[in-house]
């Protein structure tokens, strides 16, 4: 994961930014034409996009919302843009039915379920990060998990 991370980070920073900034402006005839094609939704997720490449962090897309990836796969770098996008569940899908019961009683109700530490269902869910981020997604306040 290490790796990972740091594999990341090289292709993040103001020089990865602007290049990314000119090439959709080459592939691009203005800003207001994302918008005007695509809608404003995916003229934001661009500009949050250049900022997550600026800052090595990502957005998070949901696919039936924004057409960012149809403007990045256009792009010369698109392999290296897409690794700043995490594409995550439908917004009209329910997430619900995606996570185990297990870790939706820890969450939507006090206790842990059925004699499990906390820590045995972050080992088994994706790690000491699975649990905070399905918390997230599910509306559950930080100070709660």
């Amino acid at each position: 994961m290490t790796a990972l991370i740091h594999a990341h980070k090289l292709h993040a920073g103001t020089d990865a930014a602007k290049l990314f900034f000119k090439e959709l402006m080459e592939n691009v005839e203005t800003l207001t034409g994302i918008a005007d094609r695509y809608g404003p939704r995916t003229l934001a997720d661009v500009m949050y996009l250049q900022n997550a490449i600026l800052d090595g962090s990502f957005i998070e897309l949901f696919p039936d919302e924004s057409a960012v990836l149809d403007i990045v796969d256009e792009l010369p770098s698109a392999a290296i843009w897409r690794k700043f996008v995490q594409t995550v569940a439908s917004a009209t899908t329910t997430l619900r039915r995606d996570v185990p019961n297990e870790i939706l009683e820890m969450l939507l109700f006090e206790g842990e379920p059925k004699g499990r530490s906390r820590e045995d269902l972050e080992a088994r869910y994706a790690g000491a990060a699975g649990i905070p981020y399905i918390a997230r997604w599910l509306g559950v306040p930080e100070s709660e998990f």
